[in-house]
């Protein structure tokens, strides 16, 4: 929901001000079965009263925020989360941070599952209500290169089939 403010300028009239939010839609198009289109998704930010800007995250330069932006919305599965996360993190402490909603399109979407993140106008609306919480994240040192996480970790079967799985090219 836009943000309102009551101006009184000097002849003594009043104007109301709308203040629009700009919401950043980083869109994984290929995510889950791939039914969600760009131009759907920025029909129901922009239908919330939100301006929505778009990148997608298969694209060079899908990283770069505006200056006016106000929080960025990730479009995609856990792997696209994870993206967004991994560039977040990796900016400097001067860095502005921007609060995220998530829009869960994946396979699993077991982060969204976990925060309750919705994929329709209602969660799109709820996020007028400004409910920003803050998360803890992960990190593990010691293997070739220190990785984080967000929702958990695992090891054993499972992890080493999907890096198999990976390598082979296999869709996860």
């Amino acid at each position: 929901m836009p943000a309102y403010g009551w101006y009184t300028f000097s002849e003594g009239a009043i104007c109301k001000i709308i203040c629009m939010k700009v919401a950043k839609l980083l869109h994984n198009p290929k995510a889950g079965d791939g039914e969600h289109s760009k131009e759907d998704l920025v029909a129901m930010i922009e239908e919330q009263g939100y301006k929505c800007l778009y990148a997608s995250t298969k694209e060079k330069g899908w990283n770069e925020i505006e200056p006016d932006v106000d929080f960025l919305v990730v479009a995609g599965g856990d792997g696209t989360v994870r993206k967004v996360a991994t560039e977040l993190l990796g900016r400097k402490v001067i860095d502005r941070n921007y609060p995220i909603a998530v829009l869960p399109m994946g396979t699993a979407n077991n982060i969204g599952r976990t925060f309750g993140f919705g994929t329709d106008e209602a969660a799109v609306a709820s996020w007028s209500a400004e409910n920003i919480q803050k998360i803890d994240v992960g990190k593990v040192h010691g293997l070739e290169e220190d990785i984080f996480f967000l929702e958990g970790f695992g090891f054993g079967l499972f992890p080493n089939l999907m890096k198999e799985m990976k390598k082979r090219g296999d869709k996860q």
